[in-house]
């Protein structure tokens, strides 16, 4: 009789693409906002330093949210992390003003020039499709301009 030996299969285990978009999003956000120094793209205004529900003081940048100018729910993964078509916003201009456009599409143009925002806008139509290798390369890049940074 002989005996059976297992053999051992290593596991890769991979997250899936939802999950890496998620978790790039948190990482570019914190680089958008740091970048930007936790002023409203739109309205130009210091986002305040606040208190936290324990108490603490928290740096206004990190109340700051990463406003699209090409809204996120149409724009392909090159688009939706390009670092020209998002900047910090407040939640004012971002949710109460859906992204206050007029006024973002304002500074768009002072910021990079006609020809830079109709690229973005020309941008939406080019069809691109992201590895799970692409966001993973993304995740690292972004941790070290956040870290950089001092964030």
């Amino acid at each position: 009789m002989r005996k059976q030996t297992k053999t051992s299969k290593v596991k890769t285990i991979v997250k899936p693409l939802k999950k890496l978009k998620k978790d790039l999003w948190t990482v570019f956000s914190q680089y958008v906002r740091l970048r930007d120094k936790g002023v409203c793209f739109s309205c130009q205004k210091k986002i305040p330093d606040y208190y936290n529900r324990n108490g603490d003081l928290k740096e206004g940048w990190k109340a700051g949210q990463g406003g699209h100018f090409i809204t996120g729910a149409i724009c392909h993964p090159e688009l939706y992390f390009h670092e020209q078509n998002v900047h910090c916003q407040c939640y004012h201009c971002n949710i109460n003003l859906s992204g206050n456009w007029f006024n973002y599409e304002r500074r768009m143009i002072e910021a990079y020039g006609s020809q830079a925002v109709i690229e973005l806008k020309q941008m939406i139509y080019r069809e691109t499709n992201w590895t799970h290798e692409d966001y993973e390369t993304k995740i690292k890049h972004y941790k070290q301009e956040v870290k950089a940074l001092g964030g």
